[in-house]
């Protein structure tokens, strides 16, 4: 067991200290800030669909030399992250709106940063550090083909609905964002990854995407590093707790909790906590200043649920370990 939590605080570290390093170059003026915008750009259009066709490309062939068949229980993956996200976003809306009363756009942040977690940028480093590429079919599924799917249109739907708006402008959500979604660059890749799945990529093109997406997690960390910017917690310390106990507590163990009701497998139960357990997505600063959310309170969440999590990740891995 001490083997295995040193093994999940490794990479958690490691990414830890990419934030530090972009928070350093901020904070002594080699950078301004503004670059985390082209490098957030480059990684979700280009780097980060590489990285999920690429891993789902890699996964472990059986004793044939075929890959793994897709089973019924893979597509149960999905419909646990639909419902753990919902579950949360419900316990957060009657948070924030009858206890702690938020205005409408802490009320918008303090959501997505308690539905969404870094499945992409947290999750998959974990799972790769622990089971190595083995179910890595089964943290996309989790992570693209659910989480990925509800951020795009259900987070855009609240964050379009309650970021601030001009005078007598109506709050309304446009249902053209759904043709957004085979757009979306990690949803591509996931979708691409499943079409070329059987076939045999030749080795040259696997090696060169390869290559690229070992670029994805550093760059993604260090821009998070260029964009926080610590504030004054008082003033946001109740909701900012709030949230990271709904995302970093409660969401995994009703994900462990599911996944067993479900009937999966051990490792598959592994993969679903270990992805439920991240902290809150980055892209929630991005909809915050796209949306006119408040981003002091989604920074200030964003940036406490990383390094809270280093403390939640092995505490929720080891309750979730079968008996």
């Amino acid at each position: 067991m001490t083997e295995q939590i040193g093994t999940i605080l490794a990479p958690l570290f490691t990414i830890t200290g990419a934030v530090a390093l972009g928070m350093i170059m901020r904070a002594t003026g080699i950078f301004k800030g503004e670059e985390a915008g082209l490098i957030n750009r480059i990684v979700l259009t280009v780097l980060l669909p590489v990285l999920v066709f690429s891993s789902i490309n890699s996964v472990n062939k059986d004793s044939t030399g075929k890959k793994a068949a897709l089973t019924v229980d893979i597509f149960k993956i999905p419909l646990i992250a639909f419902l753990v996200i919902g579950i949360a976003g419900v316990l957060a809306y009657m948070l924030g709106r009858y206890i702690l009363r938020l205005e409408r756009p802490q009320m918008g942040a303090f959501l997505l940063t308690s539905m969404f977690g870094s499945t992409a940028f947290i999750g998959l480093p974990l799972v790769k550090s622990l089971y190595g590429e083995q179910l890595i079919l089964q943290h996309s599924f989790y992570s693209e083909l659910g989480s990925l799917t509800l951020l795009v249109t259900v987070g855009i739907a609240l964050a379009s609905y309650y970021g601030e708006r001009t005078y007598g402008e109506k709050r309304k959500f446009n249902w053209r964002v759904l043709l957004e979604i085979p757009k979306n660059g990690p949803f591509l890749g996931l979708v691409l990854g499943l079409l070329f799945y059987t076939s045999n990529v030749p080795d040259p093109v696997v090696k060169t995407l390869s290559f690229l997406s070992n670029a994805t997690l550093p760059l993604m960390m260090f821009s998070l590093g260029l964009t926080i910017v610590w504030k004054d917690v008082r003033r946001n310390l109740a909701a900012v707790l709030t949230m990271n106990m709904i995302k970093l507590i409660f969401v995994p163990l009703l994900a462990l909790a599911l996944a067993r009701a479900f009937g999966l497998d051990a490792q598959t139960q592994g993969v679903i906590m270990l992805n439920s357990a991240t902290p809150a997505v980055i892209i929630c600063l991005v909809y915050a200043a796209q949306y006119n959310l408040d981003r002091e309170f989604a920074s200030t969440a964003v940036f406490s649920s990383f390094f809270l999590c280093l403390i939640t990740i092995p505490l929720i891995w080891t309750i979730g370990q079968p008996r």
